[in-house]
């Protein structure tokens, strides 16, 4: 029991984290308006560790920016820091999870298997004054398996926030995205228009929702829907992709989307 409740536990905390933490010669700017950042590694395992084949290990990759400003924000998501300061750190957090490890081993020396807890942060685009990220993270401590997310974050860099669904459409449109949503979401399962979706997803009192784990790309906003979000863990995850061709009436003209309608 205590061992599902340290899983359950890391998932949560680690759900929004990613890491690196030496160099590895990768950095990217699109243009002199970018903020150009490279690539960090980070690796750190319990004592009886020889490479992944350990008892417990932190893996991470993410990158790190010229500007404080964004990096600050970086730090936030690697740590997963709801205090919303970013002082938390990566190695206090890797400790602490190699230590529940060790506590976890000597109450329960029989048990096989370790921990693990891998991230990665990569940057999808990095405009000016927008940089779009994709967080992968993995974490183990123990059960049947581990639980794999991918989270995205959309920060606008003269703002210094990361933005909402709600900064992107005129007022009082959200449920007009949601429709749209939904109608592509149909398409994708081979699902009827009228068909229920109470038997075979988790959509509270069966009625689409759309959550707010979405990314700006050229061709469209995709939405990814976790493990256990809306459907069992054996499906994964779910991906849907609303094209700003369906939606371009509903696009507030002054926020930064606009300049992806076409």
């Amino acid at each position: 029991m205590k061992n599902l409740f340290l899983g359950y536990f890391f998932c949560v905390m680690l759900l929004f984290a990613a890491c690196d933490q030496n160099p590895k010669a990768e950095s990217n700017a699109n243009n002199s308006d970018s903020v150009s950042f490279k690539m960090i590694s980070f690796y750190k395992s319990s004592t009886e560790c020889k490479e992944d084949t350990c008892g417990a290990y932190v893996k991470a990759s993410y990158p790190e920016f010229n500007s404080p400003q964004v990096q600050k924000f970086v730090n936030k998501i690697i740590t997963n820091d709801i205090s919303n300061k970013g002082n938390l750190k990566l190695e206090i957090l890797a400790d602490s999870f190699i230590t529940e490890f060790v506590k976890f081993r000597k109450e329960f020396p029989e048990a096989v298997g370790g921990y693990q807890w891998i991230q990665t942060l990569k940057v999808n685009d990095n405009k000016p004054n927008l940089i779009t990220f994709t967080h992968n993270n993995y974490s183990y401590t123990g059960g049947a398996h581990g639980l794999e997310t991918t989270s995205y974050f959309n920060y606008l860099t003269k703002e210094n926030k990361a933005l909402k669904l709600e900064d992107l459409l005129l007022p009082n449109q959200y449920q007009k995205l949601v429709t749209v949503g939904e109608e592509i979401f149909r398409e994708d399962e081979k699902l009827s228009p009228d068909q229920s979706l109470e038997e075979n997803y988790f959509f509270e009192n069966g009625k689409f929702v759309l959550n707010n784990n979405f990314l700006i790309t050229d061709k469209g906003l995709l939405f990814t829907y976790n493990p256990y979000e809306i459907k069992a863990y054996a499906f994964g995850t779910t991906d849907l992709l609303i094209p700003y061709a369906k939606i371009k009436d509903i696009i507030n003209p002054r926020s930064i989307l606009a300049t992806y309608v076409k």
